[in-house]
């Protein structure tokens, strides 16, 4: 996100499963970049009667990390093959390695059930552009299901498409 505010919301529904949040394009979620001429100042308190919401977190800083797709989309999207003497060595070390977890700005996806990156509605492009990575219950009150990760997606070609999705382990 350059020059730009990223804000999501997501429903998670009282056990966190009622608004099938965890689909990318369920409706049950919005993701917006706002540009610097576009903050305002602070928005209107919320009231009592409000739904929960998490606590704002103030991010400060980042530590940079190297950061490496799994072997599954090394291999399938970016074509990235070892020879058989160097498979069992690599492929261990990328999985127990790679890509980073926890929450994150960029880099690739910690894929929890596989490679799932949404197409993008607009114009079908894979939205294979991470902005932030949001793993259960680290700087978010959210379980993410039972321990799952949320990634923010970007499409490459359509820079206003944008969309949350989920999955757990």
């Amino acid at each position: 996100v350059h020059g730009g505010l990223l804000q999501a919301w997501v429903c998670i529904g009282d056990d966190g499963d009622d608004c099938e949040s965890w689909d990318a394009f369920s409706g049950a979620q919005h993701v917006r970049i706002l540009k610097p001429e576009d903050l305002t100042g602070a928005g209107a308190p919320a009231s009592e009667d409000a739904p929960k919401t998490f606590e704002e977190k103030l991010v400060v800083g980042w530590n940079l990390k190297p950061d490496f797709p799994n072997g599954e989309e090394s291999e399938e999207s970016l074509g990235i093959k070892f020879g058989d003497d160097q498979a069992d060595d690599v492929e261990a070390f990328m999985e127990d390695n790679f890509p980073q977890s926890g929450d994150k700005l960029g880099g690739y996806p910690h894929w929890v059930q596989g490679v799932e990156y949404p197409t993008c509605p607009k114009c079908k492009t894979l939205m294979d552009r991470l902005l932030f990575q949001i793993d259960a219950d680290v700087n978010v009150d959210w379980s993410i299901g039972d321990c799952g990760c949320a990634h923010i997606t970007q499409c490459p070609k359509c820079p206003d498409s944008l969309t949350l999705a989920w999955a757990c382990g």
